[in-house]
């Protein structure tokens, strides 16, 4: 009996050459513990947004980030808005 599922690609379709995302550090509050939170901003098939934290380190972020966007089948570039800092932003490609 064949497989159909076999040769089926499940990667949508629709990613652009780059994903924008907006890294930043959240506070611990009462509904929430503290941690790195990196959200993309578009790029991305449907304009849907994805998110990804991490308690420990916004480059462990990014890179569970990468890790969910290849998965889904996305080959880019990822440029980053890093607002982890209070009063102080920068921008880069990760």
């Amino acid at each position: 009996m064949e497989d159909l599922n076999e040769n089926v690609s499940v990667a949508p379709k629709g990613w652009g050459k780059r994903v924008s995302v907006t890294l930043l550090h959240e506070r611990e509050s009462e509904e929430s513990k503290a941690g790195f939170v990196a959200t993309t901003m578009g790029g991305t098939p449907r304009n849907a947004m994805i998110t990804v934290e991490d308690p420990h380190s916004k480059e462990a972020a990014l890179r569970e980030l990468r890790v969910v966007l290849e998965s889904m089948g996305f080959d880019g570039r990822i440029f980053v808005h890093d607002v982890t800092e209070v009063g102080y932003s920068q921008e880069y490609e990760a």
